[in-house]
């Protein structure tokens, strides 16, 4: 029990294990922020890197024919795509983006831009 002080209030003592605790907390906290942030970064990346696969297969698009593709002669413009759909494919694929693909919601969506980057990067560079 702790000594009273004279007003009837107790006294607070320094206790080492709750200083510990309190330190060990904020130990996690840190460490749930800087994930939390490596996350938020790989899926703003995995956003732009899709947008820029896209934007290369668009020119890619407008400026080759099916005789282009068919001779390989626009290969180059296609492998700018399929390099921007592999780069976002391997964001999203993180291992320490995995815990939220078991979120309701959000796990839908990481697991959709996942698959869809997949088959992006393989059907541009094929």
């Amino acid at each position: 029990m702790e000594p009273l002080v004279g007003d009837g209030r107790r006294r607070r003592t320094s206790d080492p294990r709750r200083r510990r605790w309190w330190a060990a907390l904020a130990v996690l906290i840190g460490l749930l922020l800087v994930w939390l942030a490596f996350v938020a970064v790989s899926l703003v990346q995995a956003d732009q890197r899709l947008h820029a696969g896209i934007a290369a297969a668009g020119r890619a698009k407008a400026g080759l024919t099916l005789a282009d593709l068919t001779a390989a002669h626009g290969s180059g413009l296609l492998a700018a795509a399929a390099a921007d759909f592999q780069a976002a494919h391997a964001d999203v694929n993180s291992p320490l983006v995995a815990p939220f693909r078991l979120v309701p919601f959000v796990g839908t969506q990481v697991r959709s831009v996942d698959a869809l980057s997949a088959a992006a990067s393989v059907v541009a560079g094929s």
